[in-house]
């Protein structure tokens, strides 16, 4: 069975064919140096996210990263504090880690299949207030919970919002940097997730050593309000390419 073919202007292009092959069809390639080909090409739209200044890609990809590792560290940094929770609440240590921790971990991956499509649709700037006011409220829900069951409650709803954070930062990696920037900003984004793991737990040692694990959600919450409030606009931006569509 013959390939599929993509038409582009008067010439045919595989099917396989990459997006650097079909921005350097037929346009006059802009560059960062003489040898640096900007892919992808940027629009002649002052509101195209490529376009932005460098200081407002960093600020709005810093934004992300922070709520990574805020996610890392709200969702990883409480089980310093289960052994005074099982006491707390009268569990055992199987209730507490599956309660806390097991569903918890569950939730953020399951929030990945839904929030993904949900920011391609809606726009992802709008899906990160969302998120981010949600967590806020499930950060204070957890800090002021007196049964067992609602502190599980508002664990699973925190890590269902808090799996944003990983679905959607390549994405927004791709709409605001060109190819050759994406390696670095993406290894940024991947320290940021995982330093709030393994800071985070420290960070959350010495708050509920000397303060308890209540103060672990307080401390959090403090963090929490105003970051994705920033000037960076809706991230859906539509790119065309001759004949083809591409959204970055």
């Amino acid at each position: 069975m013959p390939k599929k073919e993509l038409r582009h202007s008067s010439t045919v292009l595989p099917r396989t064919s990459t997006r650097s092959l079909l921005v350097s069809h037929d346009l006059q390639k802009k560059k960062l140096t003489d040898e640096i080909v900007l892919i992808p090409q940027p629009s002649n739209d002052i509101n195209d996210p490529l376009n932005w200044p460098k200081w407002k890609k960093v600020v709005a990809f810093t934004t992300i990263c922070f709520f990574s590792f805020l996610a890392g560290w709200v969702l990883g940094g409480i089980s310093i504090g289960i052994p005074s929770i099982m006491q707390e609440f009268n569990v055992d240590l199987n209730a507490a880690v599956n309660g806390l921790i097991s569903w918890a971990v569950f939730t953020l991956g399951i929030g990945n299949f839904f929030w993904t499509p949900t920011a391609l649709y809606f726009g992802k700037r709008p899906i990160y207030l969302f998120v981010s006011f949600v967590a806020f409220a499930t950060c204070i829900w957890c800090a002021e919970a007196h049964a067992f069951h609602s502190f599980v409650g508002a664990r699973v709803v925190s890590s269902f919002m808090y799996a944003a954070s990983e679905g959607l930062a390549a994405a927004i990696s791709s709409d605001i940097f060109f190819l050759h920037e994406r390696g670095w900003w993406t290894g940024v984004y991947l320290i940021s997730l995982m330093g709030g793991v393994s800071l985070g737990g420290v960070f959350s040692g010495f708050i509920i050593t000397n303060l308890g694990w209540r103060w672990h959600f307080w401390v959090c919450t403090l963090f929490r309000p105003g970051f994705a409030d920033l000037d960076w606009r809706d991230l859906h931006w539509r790119r065309c390419i001759g004949d083809s569509l591409f959204l970055s």
